[in-house]
């Protein structure tokens, strides 16, 4: 018998097939095929002639990148000096996706913060693949690897793992050992909430860049129990001579008291209750069982908002056009999909509580921000959110509306008390990471050689 996760998978999948089949459906036949082949052509090419980067994400040149670059560029000269030339260890954290990302959100803004804090305090120094092998970032010299140097993996390279490969043998060859950063396993245990491309790349990522890495970092307990069961199930010859370990993010919060922070700037948001989501509008963040939960609620005569904050993002298709032609929305479904982070921390402060209906997670920040900013929290029951969380939240059965459906009525009754989260700053998140790799203190080294 199939799971409500199952279930959930499965109905988005066809939900994203209909929508795909009416588009093709008005498409000629010629065109489909000039346009598969056509976009084949073009990325087999750019990849023969060297100019793979205009789509693999390593692009170097973005608004984003030019931000991080000041942001290194600011930091003390002589912490820059001891990050690059250190006596003793030396680590470098691969900031390649990062230097061209379009937004600065999700990985690229954990990347950007890590690097940026380290290397002010002369941790580690962000390096960056350019023409087959690593360079410092931003000025772009190369590495000079020598033994026991540790190249960090933080970056979203699942895209570009051919790139990567070549660099690392460089690199590994010269006698330095590759960390793998590992975020969340979705595209493996949760193929149908991601696209079919990322999945294989994904994988692949893990698989080909094994000889070069020797231990892993992730992101939360959870995360690091995920993947190590993985790496035994993997049948890879190396796989139990990795050492993993966790640190948990940091966060960068607005320091204002959430009551100086003022309104949201739509009025029609607070003229009831509302209740928010924050995140990429993607099919594991679970905002299908959100609306489906709110629109139980609203039939029972729950008279309430609905406030989607985040960017759309890959497989959302289906679930767009149900947002686009609510007979709610605007009125009492609204998605902002641009909101900065002031309207955000105003949304934070005025909402009657925080759903987070992710069916998987690597950690979980909105959590920690909405706590921050005073607002309660209902959450899907995952490992990784009671990790975080413990019980100073609210839970409902992962993928179930209607349980959710619950929790919301449960939640508007009671009052509205803000639960206390623990959080670290970035200072301390790339502190903790830092050390880890530098002193081998990988909390999963059992039978494993610590790198």
């Amino acid at each position: 018998m199939l799971d409500e996760v199952a279930r959930y998978q499965i109905g988005h999948l066809m939900r994203e097939n209909e929508v795909l089949r009416e588009r093709l459906e008005s498409v000629p036949g010629w065109l489909q095929f000039v346009c598969l082949h056509g976009r084949r052509f073009y990325w087999t090419l750019t990849r023969l002639v060297g100019l793979g980067h205009l789509h693999d994400g390593t692009k170097s040149s973005s608004a984003v990148g030019a931000g991080f670059a000041a942001a290194i560029k600011a930091a003390d000269a002589a912490a820059l000096q001891r990050a690059r030339r250190p006596e003793g260890v030396r680590i470098l954290i691969d900031a390649t996706i990062t230097a061209g990302a379009a937004y600065l959100s999700g990985i690229p803004r954990v990347v950007r913060e890590i690097s940026r804090e380290a290397a002010r305090e002369g941790w580690a120094a962000p390096v960056v693949v350019e023409g087959g092998r690593f360079c410092f970032f931003p000025d772009g010299e190369p590495v000079a690897f020598r033994p026991g140097d540790r190249i960090v993996l933080l970056d979203a390279g699942w895209n570009a793992t051919a790139t990567y490969r070549a660099a690392l043998e460089a690199a590994c060859n010269a006698g330095a050992q590759a960390v793998l950063g590992v975020y969340d396993l979705v595209p493996i245990h949760y193929p149908g909430v991601t696209t079919l491309q990322t999945a294989l790349a994904f994988e692949d990522w893990f698989r080909k860049l094994m000889p070069f890495y020797s231990s892993a970092v992730a992101i939360s307990r959870a995360t690091a129990l995920e993947f190590d069961a993985w790496l035994r199930r993997s049948g890879e010859p190396r796989a139990d001579s990795i050492a993993v370990g966790w640190f948990h993010l940091g966060a960068d919060l607005d320091s204002r008291a959430p009551e100086k922070l003022g309104p949201p700037s739509n009025a029609a948001i607070v003229a009831r209750p509302f209740f928010l989501s924050v995140g990429t509008l993607e099919p594991r963040k679970g905002y299908a069982i959100a609306l489906d939960a709110m629109e139980r609620a609203w039939a029972r005569g729950l008279d309430v908002n609905y406030v989607i904050v985040g960017r759309r993002g890959w497989s959302s298709d289906a679930l767009a056009a149900r947002i686009a032609g609510h007979p709610e929305k605007n009125r009492r479904l609204f998605w902002l999909d641009n909101a900065d982070d002031a309207e955000l921390a105003r949304l934070y402060a005025a909402a009657r509580a925080l759903v987070y209906p992710s069916i998987a997670e690597g950690f979980g920040l909105p959590l920690i921000e909405a706590a921050h900013f005073g607002a309660p929290i209902v959450a899907s029951d995952i490992p990784v959110f009671r990790e975080i969380a413990g019980d100073r939240i609210d839970y409902f059965e992962v993928a179930n509306p209607d349980a959710l459906a619950g929790a919301l009525a449960a939640a508007l009754a009671r009052p509205r008390v803000a639960q206390e989260i623990p959080c670290l700053t970035w200072r301390e998140s790339a502190r903790a990471l830092t050390d880890m790799i530098r002193n081998r203190d990988y909390q999963i080294a059992c039978q494993k050689a610590q790198t």
